[in-house]
């Protein structure tokens, strides 16, 4: 791993090398098989609705964006048939979380998701949720090595034949107030 890496909160200068990094991201899941993201989500509205929100972090080596995530409270309409086990306070929901194909495998998901912990004690969320296609078995894997519980299944019409079901994960912290 390279010594000088931050995560930060984007801005509008960062938005052009955001939109490189998720399409690169895009085509290398494409690559895969795994057609869970193109050019609807993510994309450039998305990542302008975040920034400005101070909802978008990325993870930066050096002054190259190599990972992002979206944090919120924000939950897909299709996630309410999902029995989620966590009942009380509230829940923070990390979106599109990626690592740059040329910097997987090195452990910046790992810091990128410490932090998205992080953040959520520090802002006292009762837990995290997340959904996951049910076919990316490196995130499923990821997840699941995270401490996080799947809770359901969602089907996203709006996704291409074959690729519609993902599988939503909580992680409930044992906040005792």
């Amino acid at each position: 791993m390279q010594s000088k890496i931050k995560i930060i909160l984007a801005t509008e200068k960062h938005l052009e090398s955001i939109d490189e990094m998720y399409k690169a991201c895009i085509n290398d899941l494409n690559d895969k098989g795994l057609l869970q993201w193109d050019e609807t989500y993510p994309n450039r509205e998305f990542f302008l609705k975040w920034i400005n929100n101070k909802e978008l972090y990325i993870l930066m080596t050096e002054s190259k964006i190599i990972g992002a995530v979206a944090l919120n409270e924000e939950q897909a309409p299709e996630w309410n048939s999902v029995k989620w086990k966590n009942k009380k306070g509230r829940d923070l929901v990390i979106h599109a979380l990626a690592i740059h194909p040329d910097f997987q495998n090195n452990g910046y998901g790992k810091i990128i998701y410490n932090f998205c912990e992080d953040f959520a004690i520090k802002n006292t969320y009762n837990g995290i949720r997340l959904d996951a296609f049910s076919e990316n078995k490196n995130a499923l894997e990821f997840y699941k090595r995270k401490g996080f519980e799947k809770t359901g299944e969602v089907y996203f019409t709006f996704k291409p034949k074959g690729h519609q079901c993902y599988f939503c994960f909580e992680k409930i912290f044992d906040n005792k107030e």
